[in-house]
């Protein structure tokens, strides 16, 4: 314990939690001296916020956070780690508590992040605080550097955005001090430490040297992947204007067709908007369910298959539409008996060979998507026919379950790929197979253990409501998988090599707000909806548009 909290002479008897409200920590009873306690009291005004950052267990955990105002180091009782000193630099704190430890400061002002890594509880005034429900990163992506071996490594990266430490827990460096400013960070990690990061924007420059590991938004990356990324030079053009919540897109040749959440199916010609059918009176479009998905037949150009919720006997269900071309596009019922809710309807389509498949929600009843013998929570595999595949592992339309709401669908290689909705944590990317248990409820994320695991994960939440392969005329983009997302409004990249993840980026971020749909066309340019005018969404007067993305 330092000199400061040294004490003599008469004391005055603190309990726990009196102590963390009034800046100070104890394991039992701390005897404080009165003139200290008298001092602590006054400068307690003069700095009115307490917070105490107090270990769990005997894991270290890391903490890095940022006021706006004043900040002062009080009674630190943590002051054991030689090699993970504690500090406060201008109106940043860092350090690390272990072994029951804690750290304690007083400021004025409020709280701008707060990153928390590690077993600990952090007090705020006295109350407990959920670190991660309260601030959470601010920025939207991560970048963790960690040493493989007791050999020092360098690094350093610039972003197109802005940058911020995360919980740094590599602060055993001596005179070589990591930096953040601006886009640019600088530092260093040996003996298993490791640095992390928040950051806006993209990543234009990652350089190294000695051996390290990175993983970026959470999945394992090559640090040569990250070199220098020369911008990709597209331009961005508006195809039509002033859609209703386009959902479904499928090409007839080199026409476009769109389905319209409300019930409209709509084509695309000279950058107009004409209706083909409208089955608003029969389409149930509450909440989240529609006219959703749409597919042409692969051989039949006279067909197409449309998702559609609507209501039966008073609630909501789903079905599959066949879809007559050449008689106005008169729909007759396919395949029925799709549960649906307000909420959680899947409602993506694909077709592979004489296949049809389809995304089912869990229909807001969670627990239903463990069982196999219902549709809740499933991936659906059908023939032409809308009958149940005669390959499909439980006897009836489920090809996979175990899941809460995929809303994307995408072939490549043999392998069938989706992009699926988590609660407020964990969206994911999957590689479906037959019969396989993709775990919700019971499990989010990766599990390791009896349930089929992600290949990528996405905390804190973006939604993402499609998914497509590229191999269009962007070299920079070739062989790699593009879906839009809606809570993190940007169009998400995704190099996926086998079963894994190597490189992601985020792009257009808040530039057109909410996207959802993204395909491509016999042009083989890349096309994206956007989809702010269905409730969430704060929508301009050109909602909702359809873009179009290709080389300059």
């Amino acid at each position: 314990m330092s000199e400061e909290n040294q004490h003599i002479g008469a004391v005055a008897e603190i309990d726990r939690r009196t102590y963390i409200k009034s800046g100070a920590f104890t394991l039992g009873t701390l005897s404080i001296p009165l003139s200290a306690s008298r001092e602590a009291s006054a400068r307690s005004r003069e700095l009115p916020h307490s917070i105490s950052i107090v270990s769990d267990d005997g894991r270290r955990a890391f903490y890095r956070f940022t006021i706006s105002e004043r900040i002062e180091a009080r009674w630190q009782a943590d002051l054991s780690n030689a090699d993970y000193p504690d500090g406060v630099e201008g109106r940043t704190a860092f350090g690390s508590v272990a072994e029951r430890g804690a750290d304690n400061f007083h400021f004025a002002g409020e709280i701008a992040n707060f990153v928390l890594s590690g077993p600990a509880t952090v007090y705020m005034n006295g109350d407990e605080i959920d670190v991660k429900e309260r601030w959470g990163p601010s920025l939207p992506q991560s970048l963790v550097i960690t040493s493989e071996s007791d050999q020092r490594a360098s690094y350093e990266f610039d972003v197109s955005g802005t940058i911020e430490p995360g919980a740094v827990a590599d602060l055993s460096n001596g005179t070589h001090t990591d930096t953040v400013d601006d886009g640019s960070a600088i530092g260093w990690v040996a003996e298993g430490g490791a640095d992390n990061y928040f950051f806006s924007g993209n990543l234009t420059h990652f350089s190294y040297t000695g051996p390290l590991s990175v993983r970026k938004n959470g999945q394992q990356v090559d640090p040569d992947s990250l070199g220098s990324r020369d911008s990709v030079p597209v331009q961005i053009e508006t195809i039509v204007t002033n859609l209703e919540v386009p959902w479904g897109t499928a090409f007839h040749g080199n026409t476009l067709y769109l389905t319209e959440r409300p019930g409209r199916i709509v084509r695309i010609n000279s950058g107009a908007r004409e209706v083909v059918a409208d089955l608003t009176d029969e389409t149930r479009a509450k909440g989240e369910g529609g006219l959703l998905g749409l597919v042409f037949h692969p051989r039949d150009p006279d067909t197409a298959y449309a998702y559609q919720t609507y209501t039966n006997e008073s609630r909501p269900a789903n079905r599959i539409l066949e879809i007559d071309v050449t008689d106005g596009f008169a729909p007759s019922v396919l395949f029925d008996g799709i549960p649906g809710a307000n909420r959680h309807d899947g409602g993506r389509l694909a077709t592979d060979g004489d296949t049809l498949y389809a995304t089912v929600g869990d229909a807001d009843d969670p627990a239903a998507a463990q069982d196999p013998s219902t549709l809740n929570g499933s991936v659906l595999r059908l023939t032409f026919d809308g009958e149940p595949h005669p390959n499909n592992p439980f006897d009836n339309a489920v090809f996979s379950y175990g899941h809460r709401n995929p809303q994307g669908l995408a072939f490549h290689d043999g392998r069938l790929y989706s992009t699926e909705h988590g609660p407020d944590h964990d969206d994911e990317i999957n590689i479906l197979e037959a019969g396989l248990n993709y775990g919700w409820p019971d499990v989010m994320g990766t599990s390791g253990g009896e349930y089929a695991d992600p290949i990528a994960t996405y905390t804190p939440t973006i939604a993402p409501g499609s998914l497509t392969f590229y191999d269009g005329p962007i070299t920079q983009w070739q062989n790699e998988f593009f879906f839009g997302t809606l809570a993190g409004e940007h169009l998400h990249r995704a190099r996926i090599r086998g079963s894994t993840v190597v490189d992601q980026e985020r792009l257009y971020v808040d530039e057109y707000d909410r996207l959802r749909t993204v395909f491509t066309g016999p042009d083989n340019h890349l096309y994206v909806t956007t989809s702010n005018r269905d409730g969430p969404g704060t929508p301009i007067s050109t909602d909702d548009r359809l873009l179009r993305i290709r080389p300059k």
